[in-house]
C-alpha cells in the first residue's frame, strides 16, 4: 500500500541449496524423490515403446543409468556454487580439463554418486541385490578407477560389457537423450535439487525389478556402474542448450 511508485523489491538473496529449494517451492522427500523416478520411469519406457517395438533391457538400463550419473554431478556442481561462497575447505569438487572438456571428482559427486545413503546407486543397485546379484562391498571400486584412469582418452565411458550385453549407444549419447528430459520432469514435479539422484536411482530400480525375470541381475547391475560412473564425472554444460530448449517448449 505504501510502496513508492516504480521501485521493485530486491531479490531474495540465496545462499544454500536449502534456500534454493525453499524459493522455488521443491519437495524434500525421499518419498517425493521416488515418485518422481517413477515418473520419469514411465515417461522414458512409454517413449520408447510408443512404434510397437520392445524396449531393450540393455539400453533401457543405460539410458537411466547414463541420465542418473550426470544427475549426480550437475547436482554436485549447484552445490558447490554455494559453498565454495563459505571458503569451504577439502576436497569437494576436484576439476580436471583435458583437451578443452572438464572432468570432476571430488567428495560431493561421490556422495550424490554412491557414499550417501540417498546417492543414486546406494538406491539402485539394491534392486538387483534382492534379485540374486552378488554384489560385495568394493564392487564400485574397480569401475571408479576406471573412469579416473581413462579420463580424456577414447575408453573413458565406453561400457566394459560383453558385446550381447553393451547397450547399443554410449553413456555420453545416452545422457545427451535422456538427462534433459530428467531435469525437465523433475522440474515439473517440483522435486528437490538434492534429491534428484535418488530419484534416478528409483528410477533404475524400477527398471531392474521389470526386466529381473529376463536377465542376470548382476548383468544389469554392470550395466548400471559402467554407465553411472563416467558420467558423474563429465561437465553437463554440454548439455544445457538442450535443457533450456525442452523448457522452453514446454512453456
Amino acid at each position: 500500500m505504501f510502496g513508492r511508485k516504480g521501485v521493485t523489491p530486491a531479490p531474495k538473496k540465496i545462499t544454500t541449496l536449502e534456500e534454493l529449494n525453499e524459493d522455488q517451492g521443491y519437495v524434500a522427500t525421499l518419498d517425493h524423490a521416488k515418485v518422481a523416478g517413477e515418473f520419469f520411469f514411465e515417461l522414458c519406457y512409454q517413449q520408447l515403446a510408443q512404434n510397437g517395438d520392445a524396449v531393450g533391457i540393455e539400453n533401457f538400463l543405460g539410458l537411466l543409468a547414463s541420465a542418473g550419473g550426470v544427475t549426480c554431478i550437475a547436482t554436485s556442481l549447484i552445490e558447490w556454487d554455494f559453498l565454495r561462497r563459505q571458503s569451504v575447505g577439502g576436497n569437494l569438487i576436484l576439476e580436471q580439463e583435458v583437451d578443452g572438456t572438464k572432468y570432476f571428482c571430488g567428495d560431493l559427486p561421490s556422495r550424490y554418486l554412491y557414499e550417501s545413503q540417498i546417492s543414486l546407486l546406494n538406491i539402485a543397485l539394491p534392486y538387483a541385490m534382492k534379485h540374486g546379484a552378488a554384489i560385495e562391498h568394493d564392487f564400485l571400486h574397480e569401475p571408479i578407477s576406471h573412469a579416473m584412469q581413462t579420463v580424456g582418452t577414447p575408453q573413458f565411458g565406453v561400457p566394459r560389457i560383453a558385446d550381447e550385453h553393451r547397450p547399443g549407444a554410449s553413456p555420453l549419447e545416452l545422457a545427451r537423450i535422456a538427462w534433459p528430459q530428467a531435469e525437465n520432469a523433475f522440474d515439473t514435479v517440483q522435486l528437490a535439487v538434492d534429491y534428484r539422484p535418488a530419484a534416478m536411482g528409483f528410477a533404475i530400480g524400477k527398471a531392474l525389478d521389470k526386466a529381473a525375470p529376463n536377465m542376470d541381475p548382476l548383468t544389469m547391475a554392470n550395466i548400471v556402474a559402467e554407465c553411472a560412473v563416467p558420467m558423474s564425472m563429465i561437465d553437463p554444460i554440454q548439455f544445457w542448450d538442450d535443457v533450456k530448449k525442452l523448457k522452453a517448449n514446454a512453456a
